[in-house]
């Protein structure tokens, strides 16, 4: 993901011309752009992403804003869409600015 690109997108417009760059359809991007622009959706700017594993997955990237109070929809690091609760959200760190790295579960014994 963003191989051209050392992190991901560092606001909306970024994002935006990304997307166009990539995509014919505007009207699916809207359905991403407008809520972001709104503040219904809320993304981690500027993020590293790992192509390694699933280093990225363990972060989570955007989310729907109230799914930190109720739960809700999240996208991880990975790409990976989840319907979390509160509490799930609550486990989850924000991608980082840089790579870092994440040890196995098997590393925390």
């Amino acid at each position: 993901m963003f191989s051209q690109q050392p992190c991901w997108p560092a606001d909306v417009d970024e994002l935006k011309a990304y997307l166009l760059e990539r995509n014919s359809d505007t009207n699916a991007i809207a359905l991403l752009i407008d809520p972001l622009r709104r503040g219904d959706i809320v993304l981690v700017w500027q993020g590293a992403l790992s192509d390694v594993g699933d280093a990225s997955e363990k972060f989570l990237l955007g989310y729907e804003k109230n799914t930190p109070r109720s739960g809700g929809y999240m996208v991880t690091g990975g790409g990976f869409v989840r319907q979390i609760s509160a509490e799930e959200f609550a486990e989850y760190k924000p991608l980082p600015k840089q790579l870092v790295s994440v040890p196995d579960d098997k590393d925390k014994k």
